[in-house]
C-alpha cells in the first residue's frame, strides 16, 4: 500500500514539472508577403507599420504622389510606394528603428518634403504626415517678389518654434 501511495506521489511530481506548451500563433511564411533575407518562422508581430497621409501646402489630400520610406540611422532607402485615391499610405513590414517619409516631385523625383522622425520599438505603427510646401509663386501675391523667400523662411521658423533670432545690427534701446 505504501509502495503504491509512494509510486501516486512520483507520478504526480512528475507530471508537475511537465510543461505543455500553450498554442502558439503561428509563425509567418514566405508567402505571406515577408521580406528577403528574413529567417523562417519570423512572426509578423516583430515588424512595425509606419502609415499615414500626403497634404498639399492647403491641407487637401495628395492622390497618387510618389513617397520614399528612409532609415533614418544609416540613410538608406527602404522601399518606395505611391499614395492611394485618398493621398493614405502604408508602409508594411518595416524593421523597428527610426524613419523619416519623404513625398517626391512628380517630374524630377527630388524630395519636396519629409516627415518628423518616427522612432519605432517592435510591433508598433508610427504615423506620418508629409505636407507639401506652399510654392513660392502664391506668397508673392501677398508680399512682392523681392519679400517671398524671406516670407518663406519666416513662416516655416515660426511654425517649428523659432520665435526670435540674433540681431545683426545696433541695438536701438538703451540699456
Amino acid at each position: 500500500m505504501r509502495t503504491r501511495f509512494l509510486m501516486a506521489i512520483g507520478v504526480l511530481a512528475t507530471l508537475s514539472v511537465i510543461s505543455v506548451p500553450a498554442q502558439q500563433p503561428g509563425a509567418a511564411t514566405a508567402g505571406q508577403g515577408l521580406p528577403a533575407g528574413v529567417l523562417p518562422g519570423t512572426k509578423l508581430s516583430a515588424f512595425t507599420t509606419i502609415q499615414g497621409s500626403a497634404l498639399s501646402a492647403t491641407g487637401t489630400a495628395l492622390p497618387y504622389r510618389d513617397l520614399r520610406l528612409r532609415d533614418a540611422r544609416v540613410g538608406r532607402l527602404v522601399r518606395s510606394l505611391r499614395t492611394d485615391e485618398y493621398g493614405l499610405f502604408a508602409f508594411r513590414i518595416v524593421d523597428p528603428g527610426s524613419y523619416i517619409v519623404e513625398l517626391l516631385d512628380r517630374e524630377d523625383k527630388t524630395v519636396l518634403a519629409a516627415s518628423t522622425l518616427i522612432h519605432l520599438n517592435a510591433g508598433e505603427v508610427g504615423s506620418a504626415v508629409v505636407r507639401e510646401p506652399m510654392p513660392l509663386e502664391s506668397i508673392e501675391l501677398f508680399v512682392g517678389f523681392a519679400d517671398a523667400r524671406a516670407s518663406a523662411v519666416t513662416s516655416v521658423a515660426g511654425a517649428n518654434g523659432i520665435l526670435s533670432s540674433q540681431v545683426t545690427g545696433d541695438d536701438v534701446s538703451p540699456r
